[in-house]
């Protein structure tokens, strides 16, 4: 990890170029494994129909060179994949390296009740078409995935540095690095934890660890109970980022919650705070560059705070929008 692009302001460790994105072959594999991939067209068929497209993994066979995709239907329980993009689980085909897949078997396998079956799954490496041809897709599925995450039985947390996190560590220790950690970050995951950790809905988040799984309610539990200041400190840091009642999923969320995250693609987290606002994201999703999603955003909205316009960043170019910022990861407030 390079740190040499980074800036007084933002972070850019965890930037990513897509033009040399590869996906991350893990340990014992050499790079030359198999790549599984799913039917993009069926995907974009059912997303375009209003269905959610899920992927069925099996748990107990070997995989082949596709992953069946099917829709949602009669309330079947899936579990969610929450990840950070660039520590490069699958790649911009929608497709995912077979050893990803087979260290991902494992890790599902205590969580999936049915244990002959297959476990069906959404994660946007493979349920997100990504090629121009599924454009309209692409924005109707990003537009969506508040609600994916609100739908799903469970959610399951991979992080890089959480997999080598042993789960015996205390819970206080433990608690530290999911907040140091990049998958708490990145503004990608904000919208996912929120839902999922929305009133009593915390059960839902479940990280993995080196040994294991630990959930975010048994979790707090445990901080609760400790008398330790760190363990107060923690527990009020968590709920604060994780747990905001439920009634402030679209009303007057402390954006706060937005300040110490980042995003590998510029201007994404205009998006997730106009779904954070309860703002209508095709608006923002409709326009074709960061300015014009950024004016879209502004004006959805009803009142600006006035400190907005003595905050440090990148300003809009095009009037009468110059007074207003461009971007919100870079403004120092």
């Amino acid at each position: 990890r390079s740190y040499t692009r980074c800036s007084l302001t933002q972070c850019s460790a965890l930037q990513i170029d897509e033009r040399t994105y590869e996906p991350l072959h893990i340990q014992p594999c050499t790079g030359d494994c198999l790549s599984v991939n799913v039917d993009s067209t069926q995907v974009s068929k059912f997303i375009q129909e209003g269905k959610t497209p899920l992927v069925e993994l099996p748990l107990v066979r070997e995989l082949g060179s596709e992953l069946r995709v099917t829709e949602h239907a009669n309330s079947a329980p899936f579990l969610a994949i929450s990840h950070v993009y660039a520590h490069r689980i699958g790649n911009k085909n929608n497709t995912m390296p077979m050893c990803q897949l087979r260290r991902l078997q494992k890790f599902l396998t205590p969580l999936h009740g049915d244990s002959a079956g297959p476990c069906l799954i959404w994660m946007d490496v493979l349920c997100v078409p990504i090629a121009n041809e599924y454009r309209e897709s692409r924005k109707m599925a990003v537009s969506q995935i508040a609600q994916m995450f609100r739908d799903a039985e469970g959610i399951l947390v991979l992080d890089t540095t959480l997999l080598e996190t042993p789960l015996q560590f205390g819970a206080v220790e433990l608690a530290i690095r999911i907040i140091g950690s990049d998958w708490m970050r990145r503004v990608w995951t904000l919208k996912e934890t929120m839902v999922a950790g929305a009133g009593d809905q915390s059960r839902k988040l479940i990280f993995r660890l080196k040994g294991g799984q630990a959930r975010l309610d048994k979790l707090l539990w445990t901080l609760e109970r400790n008398r330790s200041p760190y363990a107060r400190s923690a527990t009020i840091t968590l709920k604060k980022h994780l747990t905001p009642p439920v009634t402030l999923l679209h009303r007057n969320y402390d954006l706060k919650g937005v300040e110490y995250r980042n995003t590998s693609k510029p201007g994404d987290e205009i998006f997730y705070i106009a779904s954070l606002l309860g703002i209508d994201c095709q608006l923002i999703l409709s326009k074709t560059n960061v300015e014009e999603k950024a004016i879209a955003f502004y004006l959805a909205l009803n009142t600006l705070p006035l400190s907005i316009l003595f905050c440090n960043g990148l300003r809009i170019a095009t009037a009468p929008f110059r007074w207003a910022m461009r971007f919100f990861l870079t403004s120092n407030k």
